[in-house]
C-alpha cells in the first residue's frame, strides 16, 4: 500500500512548529516501520513478510527441482506426480518397467487354488518354491495377495549383473525380505520391503557375479498380505533405484510371457490330468490302416503357440482316464490294432507325437492332451 509521508515545512514564518515537525517525523517512521514489517494481516504483510515468501516459494522450486533428477547423470529423480514417480498417467503405460512375469498371478496354467506350495512346486504361472514348502494366496475377489514362506521366479540369463533394481508392492501388511542369488542358497544382494501404507520397496545392487539366472527370492516369516490384480497391484522388479505404480499388461501378453516356458493343451479351467479335459482342446490325429509292421509310425507335428526358452519335457494325457496316455476314440478304447501309446519329440516352436500304424484295415482317431514345461 502507498505511503502517506507528511512533509516537515521548515519556513520560519508559516512552518511547523518543533513540535509539530517532531511529530510528523514520528508519524512517518511509524508508517514506514509499519509498511517493512506489516501489521500482521494476511493483506499487509509487509516488505519483510513478502521478501520472506519470495524466498518461500524458491526453497520449494529448489526442491522440485531436485526431485527431477539430473539428465547428466541419468538420474530421473522422484519427484511425485512425474514421469520420474511412475505415477503421471501420461507416462505410465506399456513402459516395460516390469522385470518379472506374471507379477499379479493373472495367469493360472495350472489351475492352482491358492496356499500350500510344496518344495521346489510351481503354483500360479512362474511364482515357485525353493527347497521348502510355502503359502501363497491370491484371494477370491483379487483384491490381496498373501505370502507366508519363500516364493519367487529364476530370471533368465542374462539377468542384470551390475545393475540397480528395485522391488515394490503395494500396502504390506509386514515386511518382505527380497534376495537376488545365483542359486537358491548361495548369497547375492539382499534387502528389506518394510511394512506400510503406499507402495514399499527396497532398492538393490546386483552383484558383478551374476552374469546367469538370477534367482529372485521373497520371504516372509509370517503371513503378510499386499494388494493384488484387483487393485492395480502385485509385485514388481524394475531397473532404477525408485518403485513406481505396477505395470499392466494385457492378458494376451501375460499369457504368452508365460507359454515361453509352459504351455498345456487343456482348456484354461482344467488342471492337467488323466482324465480331467476331456476331449475338448485335446490334439487329435489319424493313425492309417496299411499293415505297416513294426517301426512304421504316423503322426502330426503341432507349433507350439510361443517359441519356447529351451526344448521341454513332454508330458502326454489320456482324455478320458484310462491307464495309457491316448485314447483311441474310433474304438471308444485305448486298446485295439494301435500298438504303443503316442511319443514325443519336440523342438523351441513345434513337437510331433507319433503313434505305429495299425495293422488292420480301419484307420483310427486318436487324442490326446499334453503339456510342455520349459521353465527354469
Amino acid at each position: 500500500m502507498p505511503l502517506t509521508i507528511q512533509r516537515i515545512n521548515f519556513n520560519p514564518v508559516t512552518g511547523d512548529n518543533p513540535s509539530e515537525g517532531f511529530m510528523k517525523t514520528d508519524l512517518n517512521i511509524v508508517e514506514i516501520a509499519t509498511a517493512i514489517d506489516g501489521d500482521g494481516t494476511p493483506e499487509n504483510p509487509g516488505v519483510q513478510g513478502r521478501i520472506d515468501a519470495v524466498e518461500g516459494q524458491i526453497d520449494d522450486l529448489n526442491a522440485a527441482l531436485d526431485g527431477l533428477g539430473n539428465a547428466s547423470a541419468r538420474d530421473v529423480g522422484t519427484a511425485a506426480n512425474t514421469v520420474a514417480a511412475g505415477d503421471d498417467a501420461r507416462f505410465a503405460s506399456r513402459g516395460r518397467r516390469q522385470l518379472l512375469i506374471n507379477g499379479d498371478t493373472a495367469i493360472n496354467q495350472l489351475v492352482f487354488a491358492g496356499g500350500a506350495m510344496g518344495a521346489n512346486s510351481y503354483g500360479y504361472d512362474m511364482w515357485r518354491t525353493f527347497g521348502a514348502a510355502a503359502s501363497f494366496t491370491r484371494s477370491a475377489d483379487g483384491s490381496t495377495l498373501t505370502l507366508n514362506g519363500t516364493i519367487g521366479q529364476v530370471l533368465e540369463a542374462p539377468a542384470l549383473p551390475n545393475a540397480t533394481v528395485t522391488a515394490s508392492v503395494r500396502n504390506p501388511s509386514g515386511p518382505i525380505t527380497v534376495n537376488l542369488r545365483p542359486d537358491a542358497t548361495t548369497a547375492g544382494a539382499t534387502g528389506v520391503i518394510p511394512a506400510g501404507s503406499g507402495i514399499q520397496s527396497v532398492t538393490l545392487a546386483v552383484p558383478a557375479s551374476l552374469t546367469g539366472n538370477v534367482f529372485l527370492q521373497l520371504v516372509t516369516t509370517a503371513a503378510v498380505s499386499f494388494d493384488g490384480p484387483s487393485k492395480q497391484g502385485g509385485i514388481q522388479l524394475e531397473l532404477g533405484s525408485f518403485a513406481s505404480n505396477f505395470e499392466k499388461v494385457t492378458p494376451a501378453e501375460a499369457m504368452a510371457q508365460c507359454q515361453r516356458y509352459y504351455w498345456k493343451s487343456f482348456r484354461d479351467s482344467v488342471a492337467p490330468g488323466n482324465g480331467t479335459g476331456s476331449l475338448t482342446g485335446a490334439i487329435s490325429y489319424v493313425v492309417p490302416p496299411g499293415g505297416g509292421g513294426a517301426g512304421v509310425f504316423a503322426g502330426v507335428r503341432v507349433p507350439f503357440p510361443q517359441r519356447m526358452r529351451a526344448i521341454p519335457a513332454l508330458t502326454f494325457f489320456n482324455p478320458l482316464g484310462f491307464s495309457v496316455n491316448w485314447i483311441n476314440v474310433s474304438q471308444n478304447a485305448n486298446s485295439g490294432s494301435v500298438s504303443i501309446g503316442p511319443t514325443g519329440t519336440s523342438e523351441l516352436a513345434t513337437f510331433l507325437i507319433n503313434q505305429q500304424v495299425s495293422t488292420d484295415q480301419t484307420p483310427h482317431t486318436i487324442c490326446v492332451h499334453m503339456v510342455a514345461d520349459a521353465r527354469l
